[in-house]
């Protein structure tokens, strides 16, 4: 078995004398089992085992085990208690989920610290075709299908290539000393329900029934490297993103079969649903301005795309801002200066980003907020009021420039369109004597 762990662990390109290798020992037969295998072939090693605190005394068993082992072979050891179920509660998680997050969290933080370039878990071969089950039987797309990795990131699985009848075999010839998990047993579990009653049956019809889902497995995997690639050169040609919106193009979009597919890919990162991204598609060829919301994003149908921006708390919608303020730099980069002028000989400013507004007619606070449906303004030049949303299609806007849209205002008048049209009644007049000159800036990066 030593030979066959070298040997797969070379195809990890993992380099003896280089690497430093945290390992996740729980003092199960799996992980001590590991823990020889590395002993044994050169690599520097360190160990962390959790303390779940979910067996009493049976959990403290099992680090005074790993401790003493490690101890007596002068391997750095490391141990952390958790109180899991009190995570899982506060959380709304299983306790299953709980114990998964506390750990890999810990384990990371750990080889951060220590210097440690990978973390090895104990997975074995059962183990992914028991997770393969586990995800087919929940639902699950390719990923959930090619099972656990063998590398990803720091993380890497180095007994994927032996089943637990192998490792049982070695650890009894090899006289591996270990501690039983009783909870193993239990079938109340469903990884324990899918080993201990559905492998045996499937098993009986085909005795190779767990290698066969490992090759199949391997398959999924380079099939989906393969699909993987494909979705990253569709996004290059679909997707943009600039200033915190992204904007799927609709007639690229459409040329994507299966349209479907390519959009969940698209969307499944801003925490859309596929059921959402069905109900999506009903409406892109409908009218314009339908919104669908996620927990944290916000899509728009437009004309031309499907724009995505991060949803806005209350708090980011509304500013004020008081008369001896120079400068902000949130929402927008917004400079103001006061002056005294002689209307004769002032120079407008000839810039969209740059207005100047009759001081005498503002009232401070001024307020500057997003747009809402109702809005309406008196545009430079015009006597009559015109809402903003007839504004913004005369100008021919974008749903992303008209969510993205500022406006300031002196009690509840709109006096300026930020970065586009000032109010009629707030433009300087042959009886101006003072302004504010506001002016929009660049953001420092």
């Amino acid at each position: 078995m030593q030979q066959h762990f070298e040997k797969y662990i070379a195809g990890m390109n993992l380099e003896k004398g280089k690497l430093r290798i945290l390992l996740t020992v729980s003092g199960g037969r799996d992980s001590m089992c590991m823990l020889h295998l590395f002993m044994k072939s050169g690599f520097e090693i360190g160990v962390a085992h959790c303390n779940f605190g979910l067996r009493a005394a049976e959990s403290d068993g099992d680090e005074a085990f790993v401790a003493e082992f490690c101890a007596e072979n002068q391997v750095p050891f490391y141990a952390r208690s958790f109180e899991t179920a009190a995570y899982a509660g506060s959380n709304g998680i299983s306790i299953q989920m709980a114990a998964r997050d506390l750990r890999y969290e810990w384990f990371n933080e750990l080889s951060d610290e220590k210097g440690y370039d990978y973390i090895a878990t104990a997975h074995h071969r059962d183990d992914l075709t028991e997770t393969f089950l586990i995800n087919l039987i929940r639902g699950t797309g390719i990923a959930g299908l090619h099972g656990i990795l063998p590398v990803s990131g720091k993380l890497i699985r180095p007994m994927l290539f032996a089943g637990r009848e192998e490792i049982t075999s070695y650890v009894n010839s090899e006289k591996i000393a270990f501690r039983d998990d009783s909870s193993n047993e239990s079938v109340y579990y469903l990884r324990n329900k899918i080993r201990h009653e559905v492998i045996p049956v499937f098993e009986k019809i085909e005795p190779s029934f767990s290698q066969k889902i490992n090759e199949t497995a391997v398959v999924i995997r380079k099939g989906e490297e393969i699909i993987l690639n494909s979705l990253a050169i569709a996004e290059r040609e679909v997707v943009t993103k600039a200033d915190g919106i992204t904007v799927i193009d609709k007639r690229e979009l459409m040329c994507k079969k299966p349209t479907d597919y390519y959009l969940y890919h698209f969307l499944k990162p801003f925490g859309f649903t596929y059921s959402q991204t069905e109900n999506i598609l009903d409406c892109i060829t409908g009218q314009s301005g339908k919104e669908f919301l996620s927990h944290q994003y916000k899509l728009i149908i437009g004309r031309k795309g499907l724009i995505i921006q991060e949803v806005e708390s209350k708090d980011d919608k509304e500013y004020y801002l008081i008369e001896d303020f120079e400068q902000i730099t949130h929402p927008l980069c917004l400079k103001m200066k006061q002056e005294k002028i002689n209307p004769a000989t002032f120079t407008f400013p000839g810039s969209e980003l740059e207005v100047c507004l009759d001081k005498e007619k503002l009232k401070f606070p001024l307020l500057l907020r997003r747009w809402q449906e109702g809005d309406a303004f008196f545009p430079l030049g015009m006597d009559n009021k015109k809402l903003l949303s007839d504004f913004f299609i005369d100008e021919k806007f974008e749903i992303p420039q008209k969510t993205g849209t500022w406006l300031l205002l002196s009690q509840n008048d709109i006096v300026w369109i930020v970065g586009h049209r000032i109010d009629h009644r707030y433009r300087i007049t042959d009886s101006t004597k003072e302004i504010i000159r506001f002016s929009i800036c660049k953001q420092e990066k």
